[in-house]
């Protein structure tokens, strides 16, 4: 029968099915074109469409890993799956290491399908039964695991061939690279943007220091010859007041223009912490009594630039002193995050104020350079680089910076840092003899 109907297992499927396998052709023209994808969110509905409308999925759970939180979570599924329940996932977690010990492309959630009994399949298949769906196909790049597929059965009844579970595989293979690519490239276009930023404050800074120092200079003449006590009682101090606030601002806009080197050295982070906390505490910002909150999470070691950390965790506690009413509370707390890393630990630094929020079109500003909602009065004015000077020290360390807020209820701001830094392994070049070059 092979010989007459074609060899191989898919070629005679085709033969007796005829028509039914033109999906395997759209699913493979899918792979190649998913190579093309610039945006994630893009890439996802179009992986929707396929599985629920070329594969004719009952349904799906599309399971991914967050690069700022660095946690997995739902990303899409079909129908909606708010009662299922998400296993909480890690490099380390038994899903994962048994794709990496077993080679499998696969793993089997139901009986009807290769069901095995190796240890860490049984744990995988417990660790993913709150997970609706027959068959499960891991997201990996390397040993960089970056989510799973979880696959239902087809509307129509009909059970997965062997084709099928191949074509799943090498498409969540191809997916899983494209992720990683758009991920690589948000990452590249940040520190372009922090590039670009530190070219135009430099030209910003520069431009506002010229004008400030004529200025200055006339105004210590202007109180040598007209009307001392005129000028001493009345001009002199406004001027100086606003002299120093462009001043401060300068020394703001310079801060991304410098090629910056951490100083990093091994210092406990909740003691740092809770010093930034207690000043805060015994030195009320213009005069603002504020409850704070303390929690730390035992002695946290991390390698860190003391000084830029202490610069960070100051700017977020001082946003939250603005956005609170008098009398308000600040909580500040220190938690160690789930281990998805072998070489490092993560820890988390949360800054929650209880008072104002961000109105949602001005949340994904916040971060931009001289973006500030504080454009009132002389002392209350923000030159909108705060939060912008904490991201960048946050990744200067290798972390990320996170912000959740409502209107009305408040705003959360957390640091995520991991303990120590990468070292990249860079391999040498072999030597080579002069015949041999």
């Amino acid at each position: 029968m092979p010989k007459l109907l074609g060899a191989g297992p898919e070629s005679l499927e085709r033969r007796l099915m005829g028509d039914h396998f033109e999906y395997q052709d759209k699913v493979r023209a899918f792979i190649e074109e998913s190579r093309w994808h610039t945006e994630l969110a893009e890439l996802l509905a179009d992986l929707h469409a396929l599985l629920v409308k070329t594969l004719d999925l009952r349904g799906y759970a599309l399971i991914l890993r967050d690069e700022n939180s660095r946690a997995f979570s739902l990303a899409r599924s079909y129908p909606g799956s708010d009662t299922a329940r998400i296993p909480e996932l890690t490099n380390d977690s038994a899903l994962f290491q048994f794709f990496f010990t077993t080679g499998r492309d696969f793993l089997s959630l139901r009986s009807g399908y290769d069901h095995g009994d190796h240890p860490f399949e049984v744990a995988a298949r417990e660790q993913t039964k709150g997970v609706p769906g027959v068959l499960a196909f891991p997201f990996i790049v390397g040993r960089q695991p970056l989510g799973i597929l979880v696959v239902d059965e087809k509307r129509n009844g009909s059970t997965f061939t062997r084709t099928d579970t191949e074509l799943l595989s090498e498409l969540t293979t191809n997916v899983a690279l494209v992720i990683n690519q758009v991920s690589l490239k948000d990452q590249l276009l940040q520190a372009k943007e922090l590039e670009l930023l530190g070219r135009m404050s430099q030209g910003m800074a520069h431009d506002l220091n010229n004008l400030t120092t004529p200025v200055w200079t006339l105004l210590q003449l202007l109180t040598e010859g007209v009307s001392p006590e005129m000028l001493r009682t009345d001009l002199a101090p406004v001027a100086i007041r606003n002299i120093q606030t462009m001043r401060d601002y300068i020394r703001e806009a310079l801060f991304f223009s410098e090629n910056l080197r951490p100083d990093l050295q091994t210092g406990r982070l909740d003691m740092l912490v809770q010093e930034v906390v207690e000043f805060a505490r015994h030195n009320p910002r213009k005069g603002k009594e504020i409850e704070y909150s303390l929690r730390l999470a035992g002695d946290v070691l991390v390698e860190m630039d003391r000084v830029l950390i202490r610069r960070l965790i100051s700017n977020l506690i001082a946003n939250a002193v603005d956005a609170s009413q008098p009398g308000g509370r600040i909580d500040v707390e220190i938690s160690r995050l789930l281990k998805t890393d072998a070489e490092r630990d993560w820890f988390r630094v949360r800054v929650t104020d209880h008072g104002s929020g961000i109105p949602s079109e001005n949340l994904h500003r916040i971060f931009q350079p001289y973006f500030t909602t504080k454009k009132t009065g002389d002392e209350d004015r923000g030159f909108g680089l705060g939060l912008a000077i904490c991201r960048k020290i946050a990744s200067l360390h290798g972390g990320s910076l996170g912000v959740s807020s409502e209107v009305g209820k408040g705003t959360v701001v957390s640091l995520d840092l991991p303990n120590r830094h990468k070292i990249l392994k860079v391999p040498h070049a072999p030597v080579l003899t002069d015949s041999e070059a």
